[in-house]
């Protein structure tokens, strides 16, 4: 089966569980701004009926990679094709949030959390602090997608943007969180095909980092 859209036709042969193709393609026209596809890929999700709260949880995470404004932009599509009811959130003040963060960035980092929170407040303690409480508190504890999905969502979009470093953290975070070796370059490959030929070489010679530093490599 292939996905056609205005400007691209994506392969769908890959053998990946179709829920986490459409994360990754719900993620990647979002972060990348193709405003049209993405429409498009709303509307076919309507059609097909799925889930409408799944759709909403990755435009909403979207803004940690790429802005305010893309997520804005992003849950404003959506909001006119896929309209939900949501309640005012009640989670952005929780005093759980720091330990509920701590936990979720140990599941990337493991014995090098304490390592990246002190790299980080070297030289922005507040983004330190964001980092644990915002990104890996107040999103990534979020229910509606698992913490695998959410980190499917991070490697779109840093695959994207092109951030080596965090891609390599979020690829591992993946791996410690279940994903096969085998399943996670299935993966990767189909990220890489939906890219243009630059980005795709990038996120395959991270992909190949990570295995090299791992000892993956056959």
């Amino acid at each position: 089966m292939k996905y056609k859209f205005k400007n691209h036709i994506f392969n769908d042969t890959i053998e990946i569980p179709q829920n986490y193709k459409t994360i990754i393609l719900l993620s990647h026209f979002a972060i990348s701004r193709q405003k049209g596809n993405l429409v498009e890929f709303l509307k076919l999700l309507k059609q097909n009926n799925y889930s409408p709260s799944k759709q909403y949880e990755v435009l909403l995470q979207i803004y940690l990679f790429g802005g305010f404004p893309v997520s804005l932009e992003s849950l404003k599509i959506f909001n006119e094709i896929s309209p939900l009811k949501r309640k005012v959130s009640t989670n952005t003040h929780n005093e759980n949030l720091i330990a509920d963060g701590k936990r979720n960035c140990y599941k990337v980092y493991g014995k090098n959390t304490q390592k990246l929170i002190s790299n980080v407040e070297a030289f922005s303690p507040e983004l330190a602090e964001w980092l644990i409480s915002e990104g890996y508190g107040k999103v990534f504890s979020r229910s509606g997608l698992s913490f695998l999905e959410r980190e499917i969502v991070a490697i779109t979009s840093l695959s994207y943007l092109q951030f080596s470093e965090q891609l390599f953290s979020h690829i591992n975070g993946a791996f410690r969180n279940g994903l096969s070796i085998d399943a996670l370059s299935k993966m990767i490959m189909y990220i890489a095909g939906i890219n243009n030929t630059k980005r795709g070489n990038f996120i395959i010679q991270v992909f190949e980092s990570f295995k090299l530093r791992k000892g993956l490599t056959k």
